[in-house]
């Protein structure tokens, strides 16, 4: 009688042992976000307002980084716009310092929601209706960098050394 349930939980703990654990997202709290937009401004803000040879003034820029600066549900991406209207998504990394990504983005179009579901932004941004083949290298790209981002937030088991954990 009790041989299926030793069946399933040996089915479960190999699971458990050899299946990457994925952390479970979870909706920031009005604290989380507030650390987020903090800990942003304190690293970018400078660097982005205060720009040699930008066409832009520095009461524009300033204006222009308060405009499209938005931080996500969960705290863990964000989009600024910085020197020359240059767009940057930003990710917390493991030690929750936020660092800038390859991904190419313009605030100020739409974005492929392929790509931009993948890199958890499609709340502070807005999601083009169709698909432009034009942009099909750069969709692509920013599809697989965004999914690689994703990655890096689950938990490692190696048994050579311990377990990690990827937040």
């Amino acid at each position: 009688i009790y041989w299926p349930l030793g069946i399933l939980a040996a089915i479960v703990i190999i699971v458990f042992l050899f299946v990457p654990h994925y952390k479970l997202l979870h909706i920031a709290s009005q604290n989380e976000s507030q650390d987020a937009h903090k800990a942003i401004i304190d690293r970018y803000f400078v660097r982005s307002t205060m720009c040699v040879n930008d066409n832009r003034t520095k009461t524009e820029r300033i204006i222009q980084f308060n405009h499209y600066f938005r931080v996500n549900q969960y705290a863990n991406r964000a989009v600024i716009r910085g020197c020359n209207d240059a767009d940057t998504l930003l990710v917390k990394d493991d030690a929750g310092t936020w660092q800038p990504t390859d991904v190419n983005i313009v605030l100020s179009t739409r974005q492929n929601p392929m790509w931009q579901k993948a890199c958890y932004i499609d709340d502070i941004t807005v999601a083009d209706s169709k698909v432009r083949p034009e942009n099909a290298s750069i969709d692509s790209n920013n599809s697989r960098i965004c999914k690689a981002l994703a990655k890096q937030s689950y938990i490692e088991l190696n048994w050579n050394v311990s377990v990690h954990f990827h937040f």
